[in-house]
């Protein structure tokens, strides 16, 4: 067994090793972070005696609910007939909150490769009965989420380019006033000096990648999804796919500074 209860982040890269995961227990101790293929990565999660995943890609197709009277006249401004055709009520709803959606039915002939890889994840942790619903009790759970999303609900001024080096270096601050497991960001500057930046030798052993701090904060989804469900964000409708967001619980000091996005 891999543990008692992991909560697991997974963002999803191009690659053969295409899934960037981070695990962390209910401490908020990382007990892995890394990059795997899709059979090494669901038999992680599901050799946990409990595992909750929440995974940065679209889990499904949009069955319509976008283009009916009651649910389109509902948003401000209304979705156009295009989005009414190819985008989830969660999608659209990413759109008015300033965060491109992945426009999975859009594509032709098929998806990217990197939803594909999302979707086959889905398909095979529901085939080891993970759920979609964090209902009480359940042991095995696969969430959808949206890192960019994520952080932009969290973050309480202008969010860097998540790809840059200051982007990456406020994103890792704002998972170390989580409380993730997050190695001092600002020790980073300690490293930062004249003569190492002019030989090319600045270490950034401290500072995560792109991908596994969107993995963490994936994480942190699923781990406050069970710890204080009042805090996440949910964007979509139960009858259709749905997309989890990490609000802030009234514990967290960072609560003080600003909302939650949706109040």
């Amino acid at each position: 067994m891999n543990g008692d209860h992991l909560f697991i982040g997974v963002n999803i890269l191009p690659g053969k090793r295409p899934y960037v995961y981070a695990a962390m227990d209910r401490e908020r101790t990382l007990a892995a972070i890394g990059r795997g293929d899709l059979a090494e990565l669901v038999a992680y999660a599901a050799g946990s005696t409990k595992a909750w995943v929440c995974v940065n890609a679209p889990c499904g197709t949009g069955s319509g609910l976008l283009g009916k009277p009651a649910v389109r006249d509902s948003f401000t401004p209304p979705p156009t007939p295009k989005q009414q055709k190819h985008l989830r009520v969660a999608d659209y709803e990413l759109l008015l909150q300033g965060v491109a959606p992945a426009r999975i039915f859009e594509q032709r002939p098929t998806p990217p490769v990197w939803i594909q890889n999302g979707l086959a994840l889905y398909d095979q942790l529901t085939a080891n009965g993970f759920q979609k619903e964090p209902t009480p009790g359940v042991a095995h759970l696969a969430l959808e989420g949206n890192a960019e999303a994520s952080f932009l609900a969290l973050l309480p001024a202008k969010a860097y380019p998540a790809n840059s080096l200051e982007g990456r270096i406020q994103r890792q601050l704002l998972c170390e006033e989580l409380a993730l497991p997050v190695p001092d960001t600002m020790g980073l500057f300690e490293e930062i000096t004249r003569y190492r930046l002019l030989q090319g030798s600045l270490l950034l052993d401290n500072l995560h990648s792109e991908g596994e701090l969107d993995a963490l904060i994936l994480a942190y989804t699923a781990w406050l999804t069970e710890h204080d469900p009042n805090a996440i964000i949910t964007l979509g409708l139960p009858e259709e796919s749905q997309i989890h967001l990490p609000g802030l619980p009234a514990h967290t000091p960072l609560a003080r500074q600003f909302p939650l996005v949706n109040e």
